[in-house]
């Protein structure tokens, strides 16, 4: 039976008891979202330094690999006959040979042409079709037509909090006083 992860322990906050400690609530939320995106930035700029750092780095290693991998393959092509009919040659500290890539479709005409082409050729079977519901159009439909095509439009009243900064909030004024 697999483990449960452990449950999170949010932090304890007390529940607001009237608008102002909502108001106060929203703010807590806005500076905090503005503390964790600082910390996002800062890491980002903290990543991008570390790879410009790896960059610079690796960059001569990166340029010193091609040089040498130009190098033996000008010398394996001028010694094409030491392969002995074969695509490839083992040595003591690894093999050096020629791969044949996988077939590659390339357009020389645009797209367009070449469906049509195939079209009049009756190569059907070349043209990828994909079908699926239009969500928006369904959307516009009666809801018994719907329900006869098993579809069922669902929609929620989501609670949200916007942050912003405030001047004067609207909240009504507590209990007793103003």
């Amino acid at each position: 039976m697999p483990r449960k992860s452990p449950a999170k322990s949010s932090p304890a906050v007390e529940r607001p008891r009237s608008w102002q400690d909502v108001d106060h609530m929203v703010h807590l939320m806005a500076r905090t979202e503005s503390d964790i995106a600082a910390a996002k930035a800062e890491a980002d700029e903290r990543v991008r330094a570390i790879n410009a750092d790896l960059q610079e780095r690796l960059g001569p290693q990166g340029l010193f690999l091609e040089a040498i991998q130009e190098a033996i393959e000008t010398f394996a092509s001028a010694h094409r006959k030491d392969f002995g009919g074969e695509r490839s040659l083992a040595l003591a500290h690894g093999r050096v040979g020629w791969r044949v890539s996988p077939p590659a479709v390339r357009f020389l005409r645009p797209a367009e042409e070449i469906i049509a082409g195939l079209k009049d050729r009756g190569l059907d079977v070349a043209i990828m079709t994909t079908e699926r519901a239009s969500k928006d159009v369904l959307a516009t439909f009666p809801e018994d037509l719907l329900g006869e095509l098993g579809v069922r439009i669902t929609q929620r009243d989501d609670f949200y909090v916007e942050v912003a900064e405030a001047r004067v909030s609207d909240a009504p004024p507590a209990a007793g006083k103003g």
